[in-house]
């Protein structure tokens, strides 16, 4: 964190940047640091933006989420390398991990969220494809928490079914401070 915490000092600084308006978004380690600052430094980021990333058990276990943080997840569902279901017996080698859903839940629960809606979103390639948002919102800090579970989605970006990039910037944008 500490790191981060000098990088983002030294960039704002440098090119007189908002540090009232800095977003963090990854994918696959990339996305599972974004739980790990969301539970260890939930205020470097005004928001974070998971896309197939990961809770490890030991971060969920060891530690608590402790103010509330508007969060985004985008995953497949059939993904083999961050797997929706978890991988309780570290069979995939990364670290044992919990199920995506219970990953997000958590923090909605953390945000002390009162509304659950579920709905579908069109895939970019396949209008079969069945793509289902949550949005767990109505919490009094305002931080949102969504989830995109992409049936039958693979580890990616997942950009051939969605506009990530434009979904997450959405997302980012409504906490920007004025």
């Amino acid at each position: 964190a500490d790191f981060f915490r000098h990088l983002l000092d030294e960039v704002t600084s440098r090119f007189s940047l908002s540090r009232d308006n800095v977003f963090m978004a990854g994918m696959s380690n990339g996305g599972d640091l974004c739980y790990q600052l969301a539970y260890t430094e939930p205020d470097l980021f005004r928001a974070y933006g998971s896309v197939a990333g990961l809770t490890f058990e030991w971060l969920y276990d060891s530690r608590q989420l402790t103010i509330p943080v508007p969060f985004m997840e985008i995953h497949g569902n059939a993904d083999k390398t961050s797997m929706w279901q978890g991988d309780h017996l570290n069979k995939g080698g990364w670290g044992a991990y919990i199920p995506v859903p219970l990953a997000v839940e958590a923090v909605a629960v953390n945000n002390r969220c009162k509304t659950m809606t579920v709905d579908s979103v069109a895939s970019l390639r396949d209008p079969a494809r069945v793509i289902t948002r949550t949005v767990y919102g109505n919490a009094p800090s305002g931080c949102d928490v969504i989830v995109y579970e992409i049936d039958g989605g693979k580890h990616s970006w997942a950009d051939k079914d969605l506009p990530t990039s434009k979904i997450l910037w959405e997302f980012f944008s409504r906490y920007l401070k004025k």
